[in-house]
C-alpha cells in the first residue's frame, strides 16, 4: 500500500497473508524491534479477537494490521488503551467518511448497531504494546448478521479509498495514544470521549464473566482503569474487566 506514514508510525511491512498479524508482531517486539512498525495484511487465516473468538479476516475485503508501541508506564496503566484506540477509529470515521459510530464494551465499534470493527491489545514485556485492528472495508457477506462493512455502509463504492482512510486511521491512533511515550497520570478526562461514544452506558446489560457467572445490572460508568461499572438490583457496583456484555435494553 502506497501511503505516507504519520507519525509516530516509521516503518511499514505490509504481506499478501499470515496467520495473524498480532502473533507476528509479537515475534518482532520479542526480537528487539522499535516502538512503531505497523504490520498489515491482506489476508489473515488465523485472525484472533476477543476472548479467543475467531476474526475473519479475507483478502481484500477489510483493513487487518497490528501495531507496536513502546511505554514505560507500568501494566495497570495501560487498560484504557483499547477504549482510547476505539475513540482514535471512532474519530477516523466521522472525519473521513462522516460516520457517526459508536462503541460497546471495550471496543467493538458499530455503525448503525452492526459491528464494523474491533481491537485487541495484548501486552509483551517489558515494555512493548501490541494493537490489533480489524476493519471491515470491502466487505460485501459479513460471515455473522450483526456485523457491517464500510461498503455495506454506502462509505466506499471502491477499494482506492482504503488507503487514504488507512492514513487517517494510523494518525488518529497515534494522537491519540501520544500519552503512552510517558509515564505519568493520564488527563483525568481521557475516557469523556469514550463515554459519549458508548453504547453500553446507562443499558441493562447481562455480562457472562470469564468464570462462566452471569451479572445483570445497569452499565453506570466507566473506571480510569477502562472497567465497565454495573449496578446490580441488590445495590451492588460492580467492576468488570473482562466479559461478554449484552445488551438487554
Amino acid at each position: 500500500m502506497d501511503i505516507i506514514l504519520p507519525k509516530p508510525w516509521h516503518k511499514l511491512v505490509e504481506v499478501s497473508q499470515t496467520g495473524s498479524t498480532q502473533a507476528d508482531l509479537v515475534g518482532h517486539a520479542q526480537a528487539g524491534a522499535q516502538s512503531g512498525l505497523v504490520l498489515l495484511a491482506h489476508e489473515q487465516v488465523q485472525g484472533r479477537g476477543r476472548l479467543e473468538r475467531a476474526w475473519e479476516s479475507p483478502a481484500g475485503q477489510g483493513l487487518w494490521f497490528s501495531l507496536l508501541l513502546r511505554s514505560p508506564r507500568a501494566v495497570a496503566d495501560l487498560g484504557i488503551v483499547p477504549l482510547l484506540t476505539a475513540v482514535a477509529i471512532a474519530q477516523a470515521l466521522a472525519d473521513e467518511f462522516g460516520l457517526s459510530a459508536s462503541v460497546k464494551w471495550p471496543n467493538d465499534i458499530l455503525i448503525n448497531q452492526k459491528k464494523l470493527s474491533g481491537i485487541l491489545v495484548n501486552h509483551c514485556p517489558p515494555d512493548a504494546l501490541i494493537i490489533g485492528v480489524g476493519i471491515n472495508t470491502m466487505m460485501s457477506q459479513p460471515p455473522i448478521d450483526m456485523a457491517t462493512s464500510l461498503l455495506l455502509e454506502d462509505a466506499i463504492g471502491s477499494d482506492q479509498a482504503v488507503p487514504h482512510f488507512f492514513t487517517t486511521v494510523l494518525a488518529s491512533i497515534g494522537s491519540m495514544l501520544s500519552d503512552l511515550a510517558v509515564d505519568q497520570p493520564w488527563p483525568l478526562d481521557v475516557l469523556d470521549p469514550y463515554r459519549r461514544l458508548s453504547s453500553t452506558l446507562g443499558s441493562t446489560v447481562d455480562v457472562t464473566l470469564p468464570s462462566g457467572q452471569v451479572l445483570t445490572g445497569q452499565a453506570v460508568d466507566i473506571e480510569p482503569t477502562g472497567a465497565l461499572v454495573v449496578s446490580t438490583s441488590a445495590g451492588q457496583r460492580v467492576c468488570v474487566t473482562a466479559g461478554d456484555v449484552v445488551q438487554v435494553r
